[in-house]
């Protein structure tokens, strides 16, 4: 424990600066040497806790300490958990056992995963527990047929290098039909294209997160719907899509989420109907929560070549225990 704790106090003596930009945002000229002279008589007690495999969480440093979350995690968390990979390690393990993670390849009754067909079940033991837990069943709903309709079409797009279609995508339902537009770029050349769906925060086509013309350069397609043409972002599960599926809250047994990862999936059955797309190589991307939705799609549709989700945090790519910020109840609320 003796490394850990001459290395905290290195970190925290090393760089000033930070903790003069925590001292402004909390209007606290005297924190820079409070809060060192307050880490060194407390550093001994933090180590132990960790010896004890407890795992610290900003809260309870807040807590120890007595300063804000952000000021702990600008001037002492990160810095620590994230300097050396040696110390990371430590810290990592001991966490990680304090937490209990269940073993991914153990079944529900406790026997063991030990081959390819067995990991099959518990793949669908795991998608079972996201529905009843987390997401909700209308993942599992099947597919509905689908229609397009082109309503623009440019060959001139980024200097007629690329395909550029505006498609009204439309569901059909017994007695209702949902539309909602897709957009995407195809490079021009004789060879099936590898190709993105984009999740969308946003209804422009590119926008600031999506460098439409760089990605095709490089010889991909790209597809994106926005979100919100879906359903909006919120509690009101009575527009969009949502209101084909609410009845009133207590029946309620879906979120925004699924419902967004059970369209990306109707996108897919309209992307293996356009000629110029490979469609063994197709990827599904999305940021936060539709990284998130791009998991949840892609774990119940396995026509997905590849995910890529950014930063989808607690309760997507991330563990939720031991964190703070947004968990599973949020999540299903």
């Amino acid at each position: 424990m003796q490394i850990l704790s001459t290395k905290a106090e290195q970190l925290y003596s090393e760089d000033k600066k930070i903790n003069r930009i925590c001292a402004r945002e909390i209007n606290d000229i005297d924190i820079e040497s409070t809060l060192n002279i307050k880490l060194n008589s407390t550093e001994e007690k933090i180590f132990n806790l960790i010896n004890r495999e407890k795992y610290i969480t900003q809260a309870e440093l807040s807590k120890l300490l007595g300063f804000s979350e952000n000021c702990i995690y600008k001037n002492f968390y990160w810095r620590l958990h994230m300097s050396e990979s040696k110390i990371n390690k430590n810290l990592t393990n001991r966490s990680l056992k304090n937490l209990k993670i269940p073993n991914v390849l153990q079944f529900i009754n406790g026997d063991f995963v030990t081959n390819i067909e067995e990991w099959n079940k518990r793949r669908e033991e795991i998608k079972q527990i996201l529905v009843k837990e987390e997401y909700g069943s209308i993942i599992l709903k099947p597919h509905v047929p689908i229609s397009f309709e082109i309503i623009k079409e440019d060959d001139k797009y980024c200097g007629a290098k690329f395909i550029y279609k505006e498609i009204n995508l439309t569901m059909h339902f017994d007695n209702s039909n949902y539309t909602f537009p897709i957009k995407l770029s195809i490079p021009k050349n004789n060879k099936l294209v590898k190709t993105f769906l984009y999740i969308s925060f946003y209804s422009e086509f590119p926008n600031q997160y999506l460098p439409v013309e760089e990605i095709c350069d490089r010889g991909f397609a790209v597809v994106q719907f926005c979100y919100t043409d879906i359903t909006s972002d919120d509690e009101d599960f009575k527009n969009g899509l949502s209101k084909f599926f609410f009845k009133n809250e207590n029946s309620r047994n879906f979120g925004k989420i699924s419902l967004w990862a059970w369209v990306a999936n109707h996108v897919m059955d309209y992307l293996k109907e356009v000629p110029e797309i490979d469609k063994n190589n197709i990827a599904i991307v999305g940021h936060s929560r539709l990284g998130k939705t791009a998991l949840l799609a892609s774990a119940f549709d396995e026509r997905f070549k590849i995910t890529f989700s950014n930063d989808a945090g607690q309760s997507g790519d991330s563990l939720s225990r031991g964190k703070t910020g947004e968990h599973i109840k949020e999540i299903c609320d």
